[in-house]
């Protein structure tokens, strides 16, 4: 018996190596964190109605810096059929991409620098068909998969591409840690937590708070004293409504992995702040600011939302 259970755990993982292994070499563009980076030019002409959000939040040792660009596609302009979800629901959808440009180690704060583009070579260059349809094969695969926790988190995110952006006359990109991150953004009206997944934003599901959540996983675990994984199993690395705020702000946060070894791409945004037309408007990226993002750290507050050109 004993050596069934351990052939079926290796076999299990190994499952999962490859499966991840071969993820990665079908969508090389949004690799993990690299040293290569490759640059996407930003612009309404391409992406109408993307947005620039600069938050921020005091910390004791000062103002800490947050900036979050988005893009908003609607999923009907690009799915073409090749999205696993019924019609109706593809055409009130939309595919939602943002770059987290997570504050700088040191001195907590967001930095941009001017960029020449005739002077960037073209293979650093992100083609932004490409990076579109990429971000949706990617975002498709996860659906499609119904995101299985071991294998699928990191497919809707990368730290190798860089924004360019327009503003005050020249072009501008950054040299902080930026995460690219994939969202479907579906109204549906969900009743229980466990039917959402990693990057369904859903403005019509049932709110459950977090202490709630809390409170019945200790109810749980006195309940089941020698097998407590239940809850973690059904709702692990979820994300889900917390409150609405108002009717176009949502406050959402992600139930934690029971992944022993989960990495920064297992968790994302973590917990943030979705408003309708906008996109995140702030987030609390905790793994990726620690040890500033503790329990107890204040939440970013927007300063400033700016269309980009």
């Amino acid at each position: 018996m004993k050596f069934r259970l351990i052939a079926f755990i290796l076999i299990f993982l190994l499952e999962n190596r490859v499966c991840s292994a071969q993820t990665q070499q079908q969508y090389p563009i949004l690799s993990e964190k690299s040293n290569k980076f490759k640059y996407l030019l930003i612009t309404s002409k391409d992406f109408a109605g993307s947005t620039l959000v600069d938050a921020e939040r005091i910390l004791p040792a000062g103002k800490e810096q947050l900036s979050i660009i988005n893009i908003d596609v609607p999923l009907a302009k690009i799915a073409k059929g090749r999205f696993s979800m019924s019609t109706k629901l593809v055409s009130i959808s939309s595919m939602l991409i943002t770059f987290a440009i997570i504050p700088d180690k040191v001195d907590k704060q967001v930095h941009w620098q001017p960029i020449q583009l005739d002077t960037l070579p073209t293979s650093q260059r992100v083609v932004t068909e490409t990076f579109i349809d990429t971000c949706f094969q990617r975002l498709a695969r996860y659906h499609r998969m119904s995101g299985r926790i071991m294998q699928d988190n990191f497919i809707t995110r990368s730290a190798s591409i860089k924004p360019i952006i327009y503003r005050d006359g020249s072009y501008w990109t950054t040299s902080n840690y930026t995460l690219t991150e994939v969202f479907l953004v579906c109204p549906i009206s969900f009743v229980f937590p466990f039917q959402g997944d990693n990057v369904t934003i859903n403005t019509l599901s049932q709110p459950y708070p977090s202490f709630l959540l809390e409170e019945e996983w200790n109810l749980e675990n006195n309940f089941h004293l020698e097998r407590s994984i239940n809850t973690a199993e059904l709702l692990a690395s979820k994300v889900i409504l917390e409150k609405k705020i108002d009717e176009n702000t949502y406050d959402f946060h992600t139930f934690g992995t029971n992944t022993v070894d989960a990495s920064d791409f297992y968790t994302g945004a973590g917990d943030f702040r979705y408003q309708k037309g906008i996109g995140l408007i702030s987030g609390s990226y905790s793994l990726y600011m620690l040890p500033n993002s503790l329990p107890n750290a204040p939440r970013f507050i927007t300063k400033r939302i700016s269309l980009i050109k």
